[in-house]
C-alpha cells in the first residue's frame, strides 16, 4: 500500500493561501487562515517545535507551510507539538459543511487535472485534511497545473 501524506487546511471565512499543498512526500502541511479570523494556539511556538522535531517550516503572515521527510516524522512532530497547533475558533456545523464542500470541490477539480486525490475529511483541529499520493511535489508540472486551475475553489463564496 502506498504511503500517503496529509495536508491540513484550516479554511476560515476569510481568504487563505494553499501553497503548502505541494510539500515533500510524507510530511503534513498546514495552511492557516489569513486575514481577520483569529486562530487559537501559538503559531510561532508551533513552528519552532515542528522544526525541533525535524520538519521544514516556512512561516509568513498568512500561511504556515510545514514539510517533513516521511509520514512517521510528520506524525511524531504533530503529536509532540499539538499543544501549540493553531485551531480555528468554534465553527458552526454550517460553516464546517461549507468548508468541507469547498475542499471537496477542490479535490474533484484536482482529480479532473490528472492527480489521484481522495476526498478530504474534517480533522480534529477544525480544518480539513486532504491526503495526496506520494511523489506529488509542489514543483511537479502536474501539481502546478492542477493548483493553478483549482485553487480558487477553496476560497469562500466560490461555488
Amino acid at each position: 500500500m502506498k504511503k500517503k501524506r496529509a495536508l491540513v487546511v484550516a479554511l476560515a471565512a476569510t481568504p487563505f493561501l494553499l501553497a503548502a499543498c505541494g510539500g515533500r512526500a510524507g510530511g503534513p502541511a498546514v495552511a492557516s487562515p489569513g486575514g481577520g479570523a483569529a486562530a487559537s494556539g501559538d503559531p510561532a511556538k508551533y513552528a519552532s517545535c515542528l522544526r525541533d522535531h525535524g520538519l521544514t517550516v516556512v512561516q509568513n503572515d498568512n500561511e504556515l507551510s510545514v514539510r517533513g521527510s516521511d509520514p512517521e516524522t510528520g506524525r511524531k512532530a504533530e503529536e509532540a507539538c499539538k499543544r501549540y497547533a493553531p485551531v480555528l475558533p468554534g465553527l458552526s456545523a454550517d460553516e464546517k459543511k461549507k468548508m468541507l464542500d469547498r475542499a471537496l470541490r477542490y479535490a474533484a477539480c484536482v482529480r479532473k487535472h490528472g492527480m489521484d486525490m481522495p476526498d478530504p475529511q474534517l480533522d480534529s483541529r477544525g480544518g480539513v485534511r486532504i491526503t495526496a499520493p506520494d511523489g506529488v511535489g509542489k514543483d511537479s508540472p502536474a501539481f502546478q497545473a492542477a493548483q493553478k486551475a483549482c485553487q480558487a475553489l477553496l476560497a469562500p463564496d466560490q461555488r
